[in-house]
């Protein structure tokens, strides 16, 4: 029996109820809600229309950035929930992004939309719920056993009774078609045993002089050049990585130089896979200078350990806790090198402030390039 009242008030009766923002419908079809999505894009749309003239207006790369950070959010408000709608009912979103290319490069209606989309770079809508769908999918299946998300998305199977797509079922295609499972996401699920860095690996999160974010670059970089060369005297090995990601499906690149006292250098480049962010990448950059700094047995034999030099506090800080299965494999050829009495340093540095070492590895070098490697 439904409940009709609560504390003696009526419940009144809504037929396309409207829950977070997204509007349901009893068979879930999401075509009302995707009916106003538009048409609420479609007002705003008229700020392009404001800004752009004949003879005046903003430039294509304002009107742009206006278009990405007013009108296409609206579009993609709670993606993963409706994109399992129809086509057609999705092709009125895209029409709203045909229409805001064409005005962002000033061309006429008649002109090819995929053709605009290219010449402002916008891409696809269709591509970017894709990829948020499978986000979404990934962060379900990151939370604990215990969680209610985790449990709807390990219990759920797909059902040929009905024709109706889902969320999850959209998500298993996608993956289909990409060649991607589950289980190549595995590294940053959370380990089943965490595990401790061992005691003769530091983790520095600040330089040997203190500073802040709001300090100018060139000071950012001297006292980033400072801590360097501090580190540097020794007998180690330096190592520089930087992970980069476009949040595309399919561009995510690590790059690594390792320096050795004795001059000779590496340079090391690798894809780190359909998905990933720069922080996956990091890691996985970081992880490869360790492997890299190991598998030569004249390198470990010397020097006295390594120094690696990295822009992202969250990943150091993500090993140093052993909080993903990555982590722990990182921190597992940290006991390698503890095993051979070799240390570890892994120092955090400012990031884009010029800084040479870094700047060879990061995404305009190595981790760019990594990207465009075939995935095996």
């Amino acid at each position: 029996m439904l409940i009709s009242k609560i504390q003696n008030t009526q419940i009144k009766k809504v037929d396309l109820p409207t829950y977070l923002g997204v509007t349901l419908d009893p068979e879930l079809r999401f075509s009302k809600h995707i009916e106003q999505t538009t048409n609420k894009a479609l007002g705003k749309l008229n700020i392009l229309r404001k800004l752009c003239g004949t003879s005046w207006g903003s430039r294509p790369q304002t009107l742009k950035s206006t278009f990405c950070t007013v009108i296409r959010p609206v579009l993609e408000y709670a993606t993963p929930i409706w994109t399992p709608a129809s086509i057609s009912v999705q092709r009125k979103l895209d029409s709203v992004q045909h229409r805001a290319a064409k005005i962002i490069i000033g061309a006429v209606s008649s002109t090819n939309n995929e053709k605009a989309e290219q010449e402002c770079g916008l891409p696809p809508l269709e591509s970017r719920r894709k990829l948020a769908t499978i986000k979404f999918t990934n962060k379900l299946r990151s939370y604990g056993l215990d969680h209610i998300s985790r449990s709807v998305f390990d219990k759920w199977k797909h059902s040929t009774r009905l024709k109706r797509s889902s969320t999850l079922q959209l998500d298993s295609e996608i993956r289909k078609e990409l060649n991607l499972d589950h289980s190549s996401l595995e590294f940053l699920q959370e380990p089943l045993l965490p595990k401790n860095p061992p005691k003769n690996s530091c983790f520095e999160l600040e330089l040997l002089q203190p500073c802040s974010k709001k300090e100018d670059p060139v000071t950012l970089r001297q006292k980033g050049l400072e801590t360097i060369a501090i580190l540097s005297q020794d007998n180690f090995a330096i190592a520089y990585t930087d992970g980069s990601s476009d949040r595309s499906l399919s561009n995510g690149g690590a790059g690594i130089i390792l320096l050795l006292p004795d001059g000779n250098n590496y340079k090391h480049k690798i894809n780190t896979g359909i998905i990933a962010s720069n922080f996956t990448s990091e890691l996985v950059a970081i992880r490869e200078a360790l492997i890299l700094y190991q598998q030569n047995p004249h390198v470990i034999d010397s020097t006295e350990g390594l120094v690696i030099f990295s822009d992202s506090k969250s990943a150091i800080e993500a090993i140093r806790n052993g909080e993903t299965n990555i982590s722990c494999d990182i921190i597992t050829l940290l006991e390698q090198l503890r095993n051979k009495r070799k240390s570890c340093i892994l120092q955090w540095i400012p990031a884009h402030v010029n800084i040479e070492g870094n700047e060879c590895a990061d995404i305009y070098s190595l981790a760019k390039e990594a990207r465009d490697i075939e995935h095996k």
